[in-house]
């Protein structure tokens, strides 16, 4: 419910409590997912660090000339 809903949908909101619970909640999530989302972006904790033992990048032109020399 982070998204656009029709302006009828209000009516249907302050008829039922149970509607407007939910759609609460869904707003908190979507705001804590964002917030959790900024903060890890902001610290820096999803970056993938370079050199990182097990991860090695292999240029493909280097693989295509190693296969042409050996035939």
């Amino acid at each position: 419910m982070t998204q656009v809903v029709p302006s009828s949908w209000l009516t249907i909101w302050d008829t039922y409590d149970w509607v407007e619970d939910l759609v609460a909640d869904s707003l908190r999530i979507g705001v804590e997912v964002l917030g959790q989302e900024y903060v890890v972006a902001r610290m820096g904790w999803g970056a993938k660090e370079e050199g990182k033992e097990g991860s090695a990048s292999v240029d493909p032109g280097e693989h295509q000339d190693k296969a042409e020399g050996s035939s």
